[in-house]
């Protein structure tokens, strides 16, 4: 609401219910574990609060009348382990179809539209590799259309993207250093997120983890 510049003070909450509904199957197979999630969810929200790019660019919150959210969610992975080997391949998917259903303005245009910048489709994979106090990890994703005009004649073109991640833990007593390089944008996409701002190029990031591991207080 108060945000400067992009603030709107005339901004009201949300209301309105959600159904979720969402199964999870394990079958785990000697060294093996095959893992899959659907989920299901629907929501009826009045007053939507709803991000649009504002005066020179910056993103204002707006309410929309009443909006109609609904869509599928899936993750599948399959895991091996053996001594100090672990390997796990996964796939994620999410279909979307987010609509303003009722407008204040007369013959509004953007009803019965996709929300904008809301893809519909989402798609991702990813492969991970342990061994000892080594990990490499890879992320795959593809972005569908997303609408950039409320009434859905402008869109973004459908990206790509992977990251790749290196990491090496090492212990001491009481502490556990995480090392990792991420090479993010790995292929070099040209791709937006928003319209007119550009996402960078491979770039490169470097962190370091330290986690403090609290010994147990002995019971007297």
């Amino acid at each position: 609401m108060y945000w400067n510049p992009g603030g709107n003070p005339n901004l009201k909450p949300e209301e309105g219910y959600t159904y979720e509904g969402s199964f999870e199957i394990k079958l785990p197979y000697k060294h093996f574990l095959l893992e899959t999630e659907m989920t299901y969810f629907d929501k009826n929200i009045s007053n939507w609060i709803y991000w649009v790019p504002g005066a020179g660019g910056n993103p204002t919150p707006i309410n929309l009348m009443k909006v109609y959210s609904r869509g599928t969610e899936t993750s599948s992975r399959i895991s091996y382990t053996f001594n100090k080997l672990k390997t796990q391949i996964g796939f994620n998917s999410a279909y979307v179809l987010s609509t303003s259903t009722e407008s204040n303005l007369e013959n509004d245009a953007s009803v019965n539209k996709q929300l904008i910048y809301t893809p519909r489709y989402n798609y991702g994979g990813n492969f991970s590799l342990t061994y000892y106090k080594f990990n490499i990890s890879y992320y795959h994703n593809y972005i569908g259309y997303r609408f950039t005009t409320s009434d859905n004649t402008f869109w973004l073109k459908p990206y790509h993207f992977a990251n790749l991640k290196i990491g090496y833990q090492t212990s001491f007593q009481k502490l556990t250093l995480v090392t990792s390089l991420h090479i993010n944008n790995l292929f070099n996409s040209n791709y937006m997120v928003m319209a007119q701002r550009p996402m960078p190029l491979r770039n490169y990031e470097i962190s370091l983890t330290l986690i403090y591991h609290k010994p147990n207080k002995t019971a007297i």
